[in-house]
């Protein structure tokens, strides 16, 4: 392996370790909060709707606990969000094996990431609308903060 290759994968595997302690210590620290009742959702306390994040720590706990269709049924945010990022984790592996060190300047690259992201986004304000008109109009509340949970 060559130098370079050395170098990107070191930077590679710093920011995964990163990533993982950064998502482990915000989901300890609000599932701390949520549990004692310091952490609440502003959205949800004035509008009396849930807004795509609701549900999301709980969610995440779900999943950790192997329950994957209860986190998806309470928030499949998370669970996209895993899967678009283990896209482009393995997207850069690919690129340095392939011997490519800045690979994010391909065209092809770029479109596959405008994409993605756009239909990340379209998701989320789908899941809003749905998740609240489905709330609003027939009482479904799969987290249950609002009614018994179907």
């Amino acid at each position: 392996m060559s130098e370079n290759k050395k170098i990107y994968l070191k930077k590679i595997l710093i920011f995964n370790a990163a990533l993982i302690a950064s998502v482990a210590i915000t989901w300890i620290v609000l599932s701390l909060m949520s549990r004692s009742g310091l952490f609440f959702c502003i959205f949800k306390v004035t509008t009396g709707l849930y807004c795509p994040g609701c549900g999301g720590t709980r969610a995440v706990g779900e999943l950790l606990s192997f329950h994957p269709l209860k986190s998806f049924k309470i928030n499949p945010i998370p669970i996209i969000l895993i899967i678009y990022i283990t896209y482009y984790e393995v997207s850069w592996i690919q690129a340095l094996f392939a011997g490519k060190t800045v690979f994010i300047e391909t065209k092809q690259y770029r479109i596959i990431s405008y994409v993605l992201s756009i239909l990340l986004a379209v998701f989320i304000v789908l899941f809003f609308i749905i998740r609240n008109f489905l709330l609003v109009k027939y009482h479904i509340d799969p987290i249950g903060d609002f009614y018994p949970p179907v």
